[in-house]
C-alpha cells in the first residue's frame, strides 16, 4: 500500500515513479512536483526512483496567481 495525496493505492511490486504513473494512467504534465516521504524527487530521477510499500507521495501542481 502506498499513499498518493493521502489516497491509498495498492502497490503490487516496487516500481519507478514513471512506471507507477503509467500504471495508474496518470498524465503528469509540466509544472508538477513529486515528493516521496517529504523529499522532492527531481523529474530527471523519476525513471530510476523506486516506490516502495508504505511510501507517501505528494503531487503538487504549480499555479499562477497574483
Amino acid at each position: 500500500m502506498i499513499y498518493i495525496n493521502d489516497n491509498a493505492h495498492v502497490l503490487e511490486q516496487e516500481q519507478s515513479l514513471n512506471d507507477l504513473f503509467n500504471c495508474l494512467k496518470m498524465e503528469v504534465k509540466k509544472g508538477v512536483a513529486v515528493a516521496v516521504n517529504s523529499k522532492v524527487i527531481p523529474r530527471s530521477q523519476w525513471t530510476n526512483f523506486q516506490i516502495r510499500d508504505n511510501d507517501k507521495l505528494l503531487l503538487i501542481t504549480a499555479t499562477q496567481g497574483g
